[in-house]
Formats: C-alpha cells, sequence, structure tokens
C-alpha cells in the first residue's frame, strides 16, 4: 500500500517536471532545427529585445539572439549607410539574428531587415525582406544595413509642435479660431481675384499668345530669308575677305605708325621747348594744355590700337576669328577656286 502510494506521487512528481520542461521550451523559444547567424545593424532599433522574432509575411523563421553596440574592431564590419529610407545614417546597434535553415535561400542580393511592430504597442520584431529571387546568397555572418526603426517620440514631439504652430496661428485674431477663418477667406478671396482678373483680360492673354506666336513665326520666316540672301556663300566670302586684308593691312602698318606718333610727340615736346621763349606766360599755357591734350589722345589712341592687335591676335571678334581661323583661309581659297573655273556665277545664281 505504501509502496503505491509512493509510486504515485512520483509519477506525480515526474509528471510536474515533465510539464515544467514543456512551459520552459515553450517560453524560452528552444529550436533543435539547423540555423545560421546573420547580422542586421540599425541607427535605431526601437523596442527590439533579444529573443524578438524574425519573420517574412508573418512566418516566424527566427529569433533575435543578441543586441550588441557597434564598436570599429567589430567583426564583421558594420554595415554601410545606404541612400535608402532609414539607412541614411551610420549604424549603432547590432542585431544578432538566428534564421532557420530553410530561410537561407531568402537571403540573396538585395535582402533587406526591417524593424516592425505588432501592433500599436505590441512586440518589436524583425521582417525579412526577401533578395531577388536567383541571385546570389549572401554568405553566413554577412552584416546587412537594416531599415532603422520609425521614431515614435520623434513624431509625437514634431506632431505636438505643429499643433501648437496650428494653434498660434488660429488665435492670431482671437481664441475662437477667428485666425484660420480669416486666412481661409483671405485664400479664397485671392482665389477669386486671380480667376476674375484671368477673365477680365482673357481677350489680352489671348492676344499676347497669338502675337508670341506671330513672332516666332516671323523669326522663322526671317531665318528662311538669311538663309537664301547668303546662297552659296559668294558675298559674305568676299566680305570675310575683305575684313582680313583689312587686319592684315593693320597688323602690318601699325608698329610704323605707332612709331611716327612717338617721333611726333618728341618734335611737339621739342616745339614746346623752343616756344617758351618766343610766347609769353598765357600763350605758352594754352599751347601746353592743348599739347597735353594732344598727347594724351594720342597716347589713349596707341592703347586703343595696341588692345586692337592683341584682341586680333588671339583670335577674338571678327577680324580675329578670321584671322586665326584657318577653316576660313580654306573657304576662300576654295571659293576663289570655284569662280576662277566659273567666273559667271559673280554675275549669276542659281
Amino acid at each position: 500500500m505504501k509502496l503505491g502510494i509512493e509510486a504515485r506521487v512520483g509519477g506525480f512528481v515526474l509528471l510536474a517536471l515533465a510539464v515544467l520542461v514543456g512551459f520552459v521550451l515553450a517560453l524560452g523559444d528552444f529550436s533543435f532545427a539547423p540555423s545560421f547567424a546573420i547580422y542586421a545593424d540599425f541607427a535605431y532599433s526601437g523596442g527590439l529585445q533579444p529573443g524578438s522574432p524574425v519573420k517574412v509575411s508573418g512566418i516566424r523563421i527566427g529569433r533575435v539572439t543578441d543586441l550588441t553596440i557597434l564598436a570599429r574592431a567589430s567583426l564583421p564590419s558594420p554595415a554601410t549607410a545606404q541612400t535608402g529610407l532609414g539607412q541614411g545614417t551610420p549604424p549603432v546597434v547590432r542585431a544578432h539574428l538566428e534564421l532557420h535553415e530553410d530561410a537561407r535561400d531568402l537571403l540573396t542580393d538585395g535582402a533587406g531587415f526591417y524593424v516592425g511592430m505588432q501592433g500599436l504597442i505590441g512586440e518589436a520584431y524583425v521582417e525579412l525582406s526577401p533578395g531577388a529571387a536567383g541571385g546570389t546568397q549572401l554568405p553566413e555572418g554577412s552584416a546587412i544595413r537594416g531599415v532603422d526603426a520609425a521614431r515614435l517620440h520623434v513624431m509625437a514631439l514634431e506632431l505636438s509642435s505643429l499643433l501648437s504652430a496650428l494653434s498660434t496661428l488660429s488665435n492670431i485674431h482671437g481664441d475662437d479660431g477667428q485666425g484660420l477663418r480669416a486666412l481661409g477667406e483671405a485664400l479664397t478671396n485671392l482665389l477669386g481675384n486671380v480667376d476674375s482678373m484671368l477673365q477680365e483680360h482673357r481677350t489680352e492673354l489671348e492676344g499676347a499668345i497669338a502675337d508670341g506666336a506671330a513672332s516666332a513665326e516671323n523669326l522663322r520666316q526671317l531665318t528662311a530669308g538669311l538663309s537664301v540672301a547668303i546662297g552659296n556663300g559668294a558675298g559674305l566670302m568676299a566680305l570675310l575677305d575683305n575684313g582680313n586684308q583689312a587686319a592684315a593691312a593693320l597688323r602690318r602698318d601699325l608698329p610704323s605708325l605707332m612709331s611716327r606718333a612717338d617721333r611726333s610727340l618728341v618734335a611737339i615736346e621739342q616745339l614746346t621747348t623752343s616756344a617758351n621763349k618766343a610766347v609769353n606766360p598765357e600763350e605758352i599755357e594754352k599751347i601746353v594744355s592743348d599739347l597735353r591734350q594732344t598727347m594724351a589722345d594720342l597716347h589713349e589712341t596707341a592703347t586703343q590700337a595696341r588692345g586692337v592687335m592683341d584682341t586680333i591676335r588671339r583670335g577674338q571678334g571678327t577680324v580675329g576669328g578670321l584671322i586665326a581661323d584657318p577653316q576660313v583661309y580654306d573657304d576662300l581659297k576654295e571659293m576663289l577656286r570655284d569662280l576662277k573655273r566659273n567666273p559667271w556665277k559673280l554675275f549669276w545664281r542659281d
């Protein structure tokens, strides 16, 4: 009898231990299925905790085993920041994930991790966004830049600030919402005035649009007329030839002109010195003043001439372009060759 009672007590104890072990296994989220490790780096992980589930489309495929602060010496190296939403800042938190072996095919190029919430105040979890089908699988132990959790407390503060600003705006003209009402009425009046102005000047606006179209047509006709006037370019080539010859003559004669001008200035100075003895002081002062003005004008002319020569030498301007551009020379030579073969083109144009 005593043995039977002890056996029953022992059975109840074993049953209680078995139930306890079952509860521990169930609540502790123990799994004996094959798994592998992967890392998700976040700048803000929200309410994520060790033991939080990892899901894909609502199906549990693993869990968060640990959360650590990233350091420079962390292995593998922290994931780099991305340009996507919630990935622009360097990560500071690393979530150690343990995933079931059957989820390995989902971790290909382009895979990502998000921090989700099971309801508004529910448990935080990690959502896996699978990569491209058939893509290269990520090796075990890789670090992936996850998408940061929403900072609800920051959003609440910003919303509170916005509501405060709206409240201040509504109280500009009183405490009964007259501010917003006045703002709405002002916007309505503005839109009404714009609409009435457009309706009132509709004819003028249509005329302005028509004038713009006519101006564009006139410009097109002017361009066509210029094209016809230029024709085969004989007249333009002659003008360019004359300009080239004038520039060459100026370039050739300008140094001698400058030298003559300098000699003239010296002679004028000598004449001024000689005149000091034959003319009274008032006349001398007038002559000197006139000579100074003449010398200043000559100096300005010489400076401008040097500037023109420098501009021509650099190939700037119409004359400079004519001299510096070898294409103009080739075109002129070709035109002269054509005129020698067909001199009738000087008097008749196709």
